[in-house]
């Protein structure tokens, strides 16, 4: 769509299309479908589907049946891919000179990391105060909520506009040919490659197999976490809806201060402590945390454990669960974005230039899209097999762990080959090879530390 778009309006139309399509789905599900759940969902169809489909489905069909909950829930997931990646960095690329971007994408990419910070405050206040107001007016705490989260957002996003409309008149489009921006914009380019063909690629190069292992391992084992966590806080706080909001924006305010607090050192650790630590980082905080997790899931779940539930008591069992994983996710999510996006784009670097754009087509293609899809094929099988997300904890958490541990064994290779992959580079552009990993990991984060 957005494609379509750009040929036949200019930039600051698309936008005011994409925000209005946004914000009007916000504004519609917070003020009308969500406080009248109950006319809007599709309760036949979705028992009569549940009555022939296995046990399995039964995901499917509740997903079907609140299809204005599920919707809401995927426009949140594409709200970053359209409106940030898309829309504001795409801007930006046309209207910032490569003279001063050094400058200005780690200021943006610093300055982003404060909207979780604020979200989750933004949270904390909205679970301590609306429950009153909605009670005064006769809605429950859930509506209450709803309606005030979504009515916030819809007035930031309004905000965005006369801010895109005034950097859009204010900031022309960058001539290469009028500046010293570097002209090469093939780097950038997709490059459009059969699947077979990327297949292919990815299994006679190691490089690139690793590296992909790479961008799948992230997205396919936190969503396998997620999920898990995400039920553990709901049987959790069952009943209490203010409570929940407000344990999950305290999340989102740990996540974003943990974000900004690794965006300040991410260059440091990159240029001191080599590429292979920096990538080490997220897989070995999600194992770290996984073994504290996931134990007492499996716990809280077992009956053969009750003399153990009894002298600790199960909500105290409960109440770790849900904060170990709350950790896990805060910290996995704010690695993610201040380290692990950046030394992914790193090991690109030492490939060769025609190597690097087939091999960015390949993960940006595959990558990006299996990751997760990975994971909800996986639980849909489990699901299958074991007929519960209950039943299907120990067959996750085998998975999970042992995901992760590929995952910490394929960022080892990849470093190996890096710098293989650098000095064979260096040699074919007549440069001087680097002696030691010192000084090959000082080059690769000055390379990429825009």
């Amino acid at each position: 769509l957005f494609t379509y778009l750009s040929h036949r309006l200019s930039f600051l139309k698309i936008v005011y299309i994409f925000l209005g399509l946004f914000l009007g789905y916000y504004l519609l599900f917070g003020m009308l479908l969500y406080p009248f759940t109950e006319y809007v969902c599709l309760t036949k169809l979705a028992e009569g589907l549940q009555n022939h489909l296995p046990s399995g489905f039964k995901g499917f069909c509740v997903c079907l049946k609140y299809w204005h909950i599920s919707l809401f829930y995927i426009c949140c997931e594409i709200w970053v891919t359209i409106i940030l990646y898309i829309l504001f960095w795409g801007f930006v690329n046309e209207r910032v000179p490569f003279e001063i971007a050094g400058r200005w994408y780690p200021l943006l990419n610093f300055s982003g990391n404060f909207g979780s910070t604020l979200a989750g405050a933004t949270g904390m206040w909205i679970s301590k105060w609306s429950g009153d107001l909605g009670r005064s007016f006769g809605l429950s705490d859930d509506i209450t909520m709803v309606s005030f989260a979504t009515g916030i957002c819809a007035c930031s996003g309004l905000a965005m506009l006369p801010l895109y409309r005034h950097a859009y008149h204010s900031m022309p489009v960058i001539d290469p040919s009028k500046t010293n921006q570097s002209p090469p914009k093939q780097e950038d380019e997709r490059v459009e490659i059969p699947f077979r063909e990327a297949l292919r690629t990815v299994v006679a190069n190691r490089y690139v197999l690793f590296l992909l292992i790479l961008v799948l391992a992230y997205n396919f084992i936190f969503n396998l976490t997620d999920v898990i966590w995400n039920q553990q806080v709901k049987d959790y706080f069952t009943g209490n809806i203010s409570q929940m909001n407000h344990f999950m924006s305290m999340i989102t305010l740990l996540k974003g201060v943990f974000s900004i607090g690794l965006a300040l050192v991410a260059h440091l650790l990159i240029r001191h402590l080599g590429w292979r630590f920096a990538a080490l980082i997220t897989p070995m905080i999600i194992l770290l945390t996984s073994i504290a997790f996931f134990p007492f899931v499996l716990l809280s779940y077992d009956d053969s454990w009750n003399a153990l539930k009894g002298f600790f008591g199960i909500e105290q069992i409960l109440l770790v669960v849900i904060w170990s994983g709350g950790l896990q996710n805060a910290l996995a999510r704010a690695t993610k974005y201040s380290i692990y996006d950046s030394v992914r784009e790193m090991a690109y670097v030492p490939m060769p230039h025609e190597a690097r754009r087939k091999a960015k087509a390949i993960l940006d293609g595959i990558g990006g899209r299996f990751g997760k899809a990975i994971g909800s094929i996986v639980f849909l099988i489990l699901l299958q097999v074991h007929g519960s997300l209950q039943n299907s904890l120990a067959s996750i958490t085998v998975i999970a762990i042992f995901g992760t541990v590929f995952w910490v064994y394929a960022i080892l290779r990849l470093s190996k080959l890096m710098e293989q992959e650098y000095v064979i580079t260096e040699r074919t552009s007549h440069e001087t090879p680097f002696q030691n990993g010192e000084e090959l990991n000082s080059s690769l984060a000055s390379k990429a530390s825009f």
